[in-house]
């Protein structure tokens, strides 16, 4: 079995405030494991059928080109790389982050220059088995149709996520 073609891709969109310092805009495991906790229940609240699946979490808040990029420029091969998700996983999640501010692959990480828009992604890898295609028709009749995984996505972000710290 091709495991490529069981992968769906997903992004979280986050709005974010204007900055007012350098900030930096990659999570470590710690924030990853939490963040990642968070969005496999939103997931599974949407679309029961996921729990079968394995949810890897990127770790780094992107540009929405850079996720939209070339596969040679964005971050879909390394996500599906650093989760080892070229051979079956059992159901669970792979939240990446940073260990001692290291990315296990640079292409999980955000262009050289910081992400300058108000609105960034995190992208997300979902390994189902051979009912994919339900899976994702299912989630994107869900997610299409309300727009969103739930209602209350700004208070979640701006209350269970610390705010970015300077890198220096």
């Amino acid at each position: 079995m091709n495991q490529a073609s069981n992968l769906i891709r997903l992004v979280v969109g986050i709005e974010v405030r204007p900055r007012q310092a350098k900030v930096r805009f990659v999570l470590d495991r710690e924030q990853a494991t939490r963040i990642g906790g968070h969005l496999a229940d939103d997931l599974a609240g949407c679309v029961e059928a996921v729990t079968g699946g394995h949810l890897a979490i990127g770790p780094a808040l992107l540009e929405p080109g850079q996720v939209l990029a070339p596969e040679s420029r964005s971050p879909w091969q390394a996500l599906a790389r650093a989760a080892r998700l070229d051979r079956p996983q059992a159901p669970g999640i792979t939240s990446i982050g940073t260990h001692d501010g290291q990315l296990p692959d640079r292409m999980l990480g955000a262009d050289p220059t910081p992400p300058a828009g108000q609105f960034l992604c995190l992208p997300l890898l979902l390994q189902v088995g051979p009912d994919r295609d339900e899976i994702l028709a299912a989630l994107e009749r869900k997610l299409f149709d309300g727009g969103a995984l739930w209602s209350d996505a700004p208070p979640f972000f701006a209350t269970r996520l610390p705010e970015p710290q300077d890198p220096s």
